[in-house]
């Protein structure tokens, strides 16, 4: 095995990562929903969403203890795509979670996951 070159940080192991997963009360999802350009990507009611990511926060939470809701409110996100000229599109939800995450465990290596299907 190879060494790393002075002054480079090993890999982190997975269990060393936070992942972020996109969340949502219900206002802000209907309004998430509403604006997406993907809308056909999100379930068909709230209900259905919160069960769904429920569950999947479930699976990924034994995988990675590390796991953590990263609450997206509407107009944050809105005010984020304006100022990048981007879209609301499951890859910009992403992106934003991904930042949102980064900003409140600078230190730490990050991923974030969709919220929809």
């Amino acid at each position: 095995m190879k060494k790393k070159p002075k002054g480079q940080q090993a890999d982190p192991s997975p269990s060393d990562m936070v992942v972020g997963i996109g969340w949502y009360i219900e206002p802000e999802w209907a309004r998430m929903k509403a604006t997406a350009i993907d809308f056909d990507v999100f379930e068909d009611s709230f209900s259905e969403w919160e069960s769904m990511a429920s569950d999947n926060l479930k699976l990924v939470r034994k995988a990675n203890p590390n796991t953590v809701k990263v609450f997206i409110r509407a107009d944050e996100f809105f005010t984020w795509c304006h100022l990048r000229a981007l879209t609301n599109i499951a890859e910009t939800r992403a992106e934003f979670v991904a930042e949102k995450l980064r900003a409140t465990t600078p230190s730490l290596p990050s991923i974030s996951l969709g919220s929809e299907r």
